[in-house]
């Protein structure tokens, strides 16, 4: 699991902008309950580099077809494709992506990034601003909020098929 202490100094530093209520009380209002989404049965097939993107069950993908590739870690750029989101969550990696975010809600998310936390922007979420996925799970968000990212972190990290705790 994620160390408690990797997000220990988020919670103090970043909940001021984060949350429905400004990451009092009412902080998980910004989120949705997490929802256990169906395993797509086609979760076994590997998706070759450059190849059709599949559809998926689910937006944004928790299971399916997917590609093998390198570990990425950390703050991305650029929008990940679907086939390197399914793998990431395979090896019990956390998703937390966003978009349409001010630039301080932005260096918030960012700061979530680490160790099996990967955050990048998804252009094409269709709901919420912020969307985390893990191996069979999401949780969206209409916000930042730390408590609840630090949560499904702690609750989902290390818990995909190729991970060993999984």
């Amino acid at each position: 699991m994620l160390a408690a202490a990797s997000f220990a100094g988020l919670c103090l530093v970043a909940t001021a902008g984060c949350g429905a209520k400004g990451g009092g009380a009412d902080a998980t209002a910004a989120c949705g309950p997490v929802q256990r989404e169906v395993l797509d049965p086609r979760s076994i097939q590997h998706v070759l580099p450059n190849a059709p993107t599949p559809t998926y069950l689910t937006d944004p993908p928790t299971s399916g077809p997917h590609q093998p590739s390198p570990p990425i870690h950390g703050v991305q750029t650029s929008a990940i494709p679907k086939p390197v989101q399914v793998g990431l969550l395979e090896g019990g990696n956390v998703l937390v992506q966003y978009r349409a975010l001010s630039d301080r809600s932005l260096t918030t998310v960012r700061s979530l990034a680490g160790t099996k936390v990967v955050v990048a922007p998804n252009p094409d979420l269709r709901d919420g601003r912020v969307v985390l996925t893990s191996w069979l799970y999401k949780q969206t968000c209409s916000s930042v909020d730390v408590r609840a990212a630090h949560r499904f972190v702690s609750e989902h990290a290390n818990r995909g098929p190729d991970h060993p705790n999984g």
